[in-house]
């Protein structure tokens, strides 16, 4: 009897656990905005060479732009939200999964429909996620905080470009010029 009574239990957990466990995935796709679309094989041949040094200079410096973004828009929201004085855990507990939602939310913007060095948000513009592109962003995001999250939590009521001046050109080194840290991305 007690035998069955495991084996109904472990087959219970079996069948439900991941039941769940898709039901949480589901859940948390909801926080997140359109994902963008898939890189077939045609356009993944047309993808930025990151093994080369122009390149991929220019793609960790849009994201570190669109990261110290991030971080600014998510540390200035906390600050309203405490109506100016957020509490030091609260500033780095807002930065603690930026980077995975990040990485669902951006990708590789495309002109002309071949993709470019720059990473974006916008759902209104074409841009390609998969492959390399969501986990490039986020491990250069991880970089980002992981070096920088005391300079970003103690001057992020600077500016933007200021703040992204101050971390992807002085800090990362990976906008090479004030002008680079200024472009507009979308």
């Amino acid at each position: 009897m007690q035998l069955h009574a495991v084996s109904v239990i472990l087959l219970l957990s079996i069948v439900i656990a991941p039941m769940a466990d898709a039901k949480q995935k589901k859940k948390n796709k909801k926080d997140y905005k359109d994902e963008g679309t898939a890189a077939t094989e045609e356009q993944m041949e047309g993808m930025p060479d990151f093994g080369d040094k122009e390149v991929a200079g220019k793609l960790k410096c849009s994201a570190c732009k669109n990261v110290v973004a991030e971080v600014k828009m998510a540390l200035d929201a906390l600050t309203e939200l405490r109506h100016g004085k957020p509490k030091s855990f609260e500033v780095h507990d807002a930065l603690d999964d930026m980077c995975r939602k990040i990485s669902l939310n951006y990708g590789i913007l495309r002109k002309n429909n071949k993709p470019t060095t720059t990473f974006s948000r916008n759902t209104a513009i074409s841009r390609l996620t998969g492959n390399w592109i969501n986990s490039y962003i986020e491990t250069r995001c991880g970089e980002v905080l992981t070096d920088h999250d005391e300079d970003l939590a103690l001057n992020y009521r600077r500016t933007l470009p200021e703040l992204q001046d101050m971390i992807c050109r002085v800090g990362t080194n990976w906008c090479k010029t004030v002008e680079q840290t200024r472009e507009i991305e979308l």
